[in-house]
C-alpha cells in the first residue's frame, strides 16, 4: 500500500479473488525514510516527516475500502520491493497496482513493480486503478 488509487484496486482485487477462491489476504505497506544528497561525496540526508504513521494511514484507508472481512495487513520499514518480495516468498500471488498507462505501460512501469516482476517466486498480477480504464482498451468482462 502506497496510497495510491492502483494500489487501492489492487487490494480490491486481490480480496475479491481470495473470496472466489477461499484464500486470504495479507496487505502491506512498506516505508522507508527517503534521502537526499548531492553526490558520492555528500553523505546523505534523511528527510524529515512520520513516514511510518503515513504508512499505516495508507494501509488504514485502504482496507476501510475492501467489502467483506477486513484483509490482515502489516506495516514494515524497509525497501518497498525488498518487503514485498521477502512477504511473498510464501505466496501463491502477489498483486501489485499499475500505473496503467495503456501501451506504454511496460516501459513506464515502477521500480517497485519491475523489481517485482523480476524478482518474484511467485505469480505478479498488476491491476490498474479503476479510474485507468481497463489496459490495451479492452472490456471489463471475461
Amino acid at each position: 500500500m502506497d496510497g495510491s488509487p492502483q494500489a487501492r484496486a489492487a487490494l480490491r482485487w486481490a480480496a475479491e479473488y481470495a473470496a472466489q477462491v477461499g484464500s486470504s489476504v495479507w496487505a502491506v505497506a512498506a516505508w522507508q525514510p527517503p534521502e537526499s544528497g548531492w553526490g558520492d561525496d555528500t553523505p546523505p540526508v534523511v528527510l524529515e516527516g512520520d513516514f511510518e504513521h503515513d504508512a499505516a494511514r495508507w494501509l488504514h484507508d485502504a482496507v476501510a475500502t475492501v467489502p467483506g472481512p477486513a484483509p490482515a495487513g502489516t506495516v514494515v520499514e524497509g525497501d518497498p520491493a525488498h518487503v514485498l518480495l521477502d512477504t511473498a516468498e510464501t505466496a501463491a500471488l502477489l498483486v501489485l497496482g499499475n500505473h496503467g498507462r495503456g501501451a506504454l505501460s511496460e516501459v513506464l512501469l515502477g521500480s517497485v513493480a519491475r523489481r517485482c516482476v523480476r524478482h518474484a517466486r511467485c505469480p505478479v498480477l498488476l491491476v490498474p486503478a479503476a479510474e485507468d480504464g481497463p489496459p490495451n482498451g479492452g472490456s471489463r468482462g471475461a
